[in-house]
């Protein structure tokens, strides 16, 4: 479904969604930024789609890890 956006505007997807954008014809540089956030009790089933930010806590307390 296509969700047309403005110069300046933001837009938030999940990163499993397919997505992209025109060329970007501007003398700017196009800004990103990905954040992605999960309860620390709740640990990924398996390791895929890992990056380099992974593990950084945004708020909270890192929980102990399981046995």
């Amino acid at each position: 479904m296509p969700c047309p956006a403005r110069a300046g505007d933001v837009l938030f997807v999940s990163y499993l969604t397919i997505h992209g954008s025109g060329v970007n014809v501007s003398d700017e540089a196009r800004t990103t930024l990905l954040v992605q956030m999960r309860d620390p009790t709740d640990p990924p089933t398996v390791q895929t789609h890992e990056s380099r930010g992974q593990g950084m806590m945004l708020r909270g307390v890192d929980p102990p890890a399981p046995a």
